[in-house]
């Protein structure tokens, strides 16, 4: 089972959750209890929750996320929020930027009819971008 758990971290981060997950895929659990083994791993720094996460930002964020999503989906794969937090914190994204950025690749420009406003606020909104993001970038919001 070390070899497997080593295997999939060679390929990829996973969280701590997404490992144990896997496990009772594979139904390692019959013959004993894998956190000892999860926190063996931990502990000889094959597996980190903080480094996940941020390779994880990464990654979202390169795909056209905002924080807000990217967070959510942190949260589901069971990393501490205090992880996930310190993580945002520490990067050194200008958000408001990136939303412009998202934005222009996908519309180019801010639309004349409010149908048109209106759905691409939603587009940025279910990306993840916080309100005062979407109102910056669309600039004719309320």
């Amino acid at each position: 089972m070390r070899a497997y758990l080593i295997k999939l971290l060679s390929q990829r981060e996973h969280s701590r959750k997404e490992l144990l997950s896997k496990l009772k895929t594979k139904d390692f659990f019959h013959d004993f209890d894998p956190t000892s083994l999860l926190d063996e791993l931990i502990d000889q720094g094959y597996q980190s929750d903080e480094r996940y996460s941020t390779v994880f930002l990464r990654t979202r964020k390169n795909s056209g996320y905002g924080p807000n999503r990217i967070k959510n989906e942190l949260q589901q794969r069971g990393v501490d929020p205090d992880i996930i937090v310190n993580t945002l914190k520490l990067s050194d994204i200008n958000w408001q930027d990136h939303c412009r950025k998202v934005f222009e690749s996908k519309f180019g420009e801010a639309a004349d009819s409010n149908k048109e406003l209106a759905k691409q606020a939603r587009f940025l909104y279910h990306r993840g971008f916080d309100i005062s993001h979407i109102k910056e970038t669309l600039g004719r919001l309320p």
